[in-house]
C-alpha cells in the first residue's frame, strides 16, 4: 500500500485535469484538425484522453516510487503512507501565495514588454478565454496534472537519474544539482506550451521566445517550491498563478494597448 494508495490518489486527481482539458478542447474542435481519424465520438474521446493518461500514470509512478529517495516530498503521499508529512503550515502557504502573486505580476509585465517591443508579432493572437470550462481546465490540468507530470514525474526522475549515474557522489539535495534539474524541467515546461500556441496562431520567433521564457520562469519557481517545501506548494502556486492572470491580465493588456 505504500505505493498503490498514493499512486491511485494522485492519478485520480490528475485524471480530473485530463477530463477538464478534453472538455475544453471538445470533439468538434478535434475533428477540424487535418488528419484527425474518422471514428466514433467514443473512440475519439478515448484517443484524446488515453495519451495524457498514460503519461500521467508514468509520472505519478516515478514520483511515488522515487521522490523520497532524492529528498523531494509530498504531504499527501506521506499522509497516505501513515508517515509524518512535511510541514505545510499557514505561514509557509501564505508566503507561497505572496511569492506567486509577485512572480505572476512579473510574468505579466514581461508579456507587456514583449507586446510593446514587437506589437506586430502578436497580431491574431487571441485573448484568454474566461469561460467556465477553460478556467476549470487551467486550474485542474495546469495546476494539478502538469505539476504531476513535470515536477512529480520528470523532475523527480531526473534527480534520481543524477544520483544513479554519479553513484551517489552528487546528492540531489545539493543546490547545484537540484537547480540544474529544476531549470531543465522548467525549459521543458516552457516548450510544452508551444503546441497550444501553434493551435491558436501562426507562431513567430517573438511569440516562441516569449512563451518559453515566461513559462520557464514560472516553472523554475514551481520546481523550487517542490524542492524546498513540498509538491503541494508547487500545485497551489501553479493554480494560483492562473487566478492572478485572470484578475490582472486584462489590465496589463489594456496598458500594452495604450503604450
Amino acid at each position: 500500500m505504500r505505493f498503490a494508495l498514493p499512486f491511485l490518489a494522485w492519478f485520480a486527481l490528475g485524471f480530473l485535469g485530463i477530463l477538464a482539458m478534453a472538455a475544453r478542447i471538445g470533439l468538434d474542435a478535434l475533428r477540424t484538425v487535418e488528419g484527425a481519424p474518422q471514428v466514433s465520438d467514443t473512440v475519439l474521446l478515448a484517443l484524446l484522453v488515453a495519451q495524457p493518461a498514460v503519461l500521467l500514470a508514468v509520472a505519478v509512478a516515478i514520483g511515488v516510487a522515487a521522490s523520497e529517495k532524492v529528498g523531494l516530498r509530498s504531504w499527501l503521499t506521506a499522509r497516505l503512507r501513515g508517515e509524518p508529512p512535511p510541514l505545510v503550515a499557514f505561514p509557509n502557504v501564505a508566503g507561497t501565495l505572496a511569492l506567486t502573486t509577485a512572480l505572476a505580476l512579473v510574468a505579466l509585465v514581461l508579456d507587456v514588454l514583449f507586446r510593446i517591443a514587437a506589437p506586430d508579432a502578436f497580431a491574431g493572437l487571441p485573448g484568454p478565454d474566461l469561460a467556465l470550462v477553460p478556467r476549470l481546465s487551467a486550474l485542474l490540468y495546469g495546476g494539478v496534472t502538469e505539476e504531476l507530470m513535470l515536477r512529480y514525474g520528470l523532475m523527480t526522475g531526473l534527480a534520481w537519474a543524477v544520483l544513479r549515474v554519479t553513484r551517489g557522489r552528487a546528492a540531489p539535495r545539493d543546490a547545484a544539482v537540484m537547480w540544474g534539474v529544476i531549470v531543465v524541467v522548467a525549459l521543458v515546461f516552457g516548450a510544452a506550451h508551444l503546441p497550444a500556441l501553434a493551435a491558436s496562431v501562426e507562431p513567430n520567433l517573438v511569440l516562441v521566445v516569449r512563451t518559453i521564457a515566461i513559462n520557464a520562469l514560472l516553472g523554475t519557481f514551481y520546481g523550487w517550491l517542490y524542492w524546498r517545501h513540498a509538491l503541494e506548494h508547487a500545485i497551489l502556486a501553479h493554480a494560483f498563478t492562473h487566478g492572478v492572470f485572470w484578475l490582472a491580465g486584462p489590465l496589463m493588456a489594456a496598458l500594452a494597448g495604450l503604450a
